[in-house]
């Protein structure tokens, strides 16, 4: 997964920053009663803006979209989530040629 994240970092200008990956077992993530089977995984970044400096959380295998999709609040850090699933998709639209 470094390499899509290098390949990511340089994509939306975030080559200063420090990227790393942290797997965390699912025990460690609490979630809503109301939180269906399937939707019960975490994939999160911690950001220090002052030292360029993020980890990935996550207690699945991350997958490109969700590195997209993190590294977009560290580029747009007071964006909604709304909006960041949106660019998401169109960034990795963008990047497989679909648009």
């Amino acid at each position: 997964m470094t390499n899509k994240i290098e390949k990511w970092k340089s994509i939306l200008d975030l080559t200063e920053w420090n990227i790393i990956t942290e797997k965390i077992q699912p025990e460690q993530v609490v979630y809503p009663a109301d939180c269906k089977d399937e939707e019960r995984y975490f994939i999160g970044i911690e950001k220090n803006h002052q030292s360029k400096q993020g980890i990935i959380y996550h207690d699945v295998e991350l997958y490109e979209e969700a590195i997209v999709h993190e590294l977009l609040h560290v580029k747009h850090p007071s964006k909604s989530e709304r909006w960041v699933n949106r660019k998401t998709k169109v960034k990795i639209y963008q990047d497989r040629g679909y648009v």
